[in-house]
C-alpha cells in the first residue's frame, strides 16, 4: 500500500532484477542487487517520513524498468 508505514512488499509477474530507493533530494538509499526472486520485502521502518522514488528492473519483461513514487508516514 502507498503510503507506506513500516515495510514496502514488491510482488512482479517475473524475476525483479534489480531495486532502488532514491529520496526526493536524489540522495540513494537503498541498492538491492542481484534479487532474482518475484517478491521483495523493503523495511521502512528507519526512514524519515517523505517522499521516495522507488526504482524496480525486471528481468524478461516488456516493460523493464518501473519508477513509483512512495511516501513514508
Amino acid at each position: 500500500p502507498n503510503p507506506v508505514h513500516d515495510v514496502l512488499f514488491i510482488e512482479a509477474p517475473v524475476f525483479v532484477a534489480h531495486v532502488t530507493l532514491t529520496s526526493a533530494t536524489g540522495q540513494q538509499i537503498l541498492e538491492v542487487f542481484p534479487v532474482q526472486s518475484r517478491q521483495v520485502t523493503l523495511d521502512f521502518r528507519t526512514l524519515p517520513k517523505g517522499i521516495y522514488l522507488l526504482g524496480v528492473i525486471l528481468e524478461h519483461s516488456k516493460e523493464r524498468r518501473v519508477i513509483q513514487k512512495i511516501i513514508r508516514n
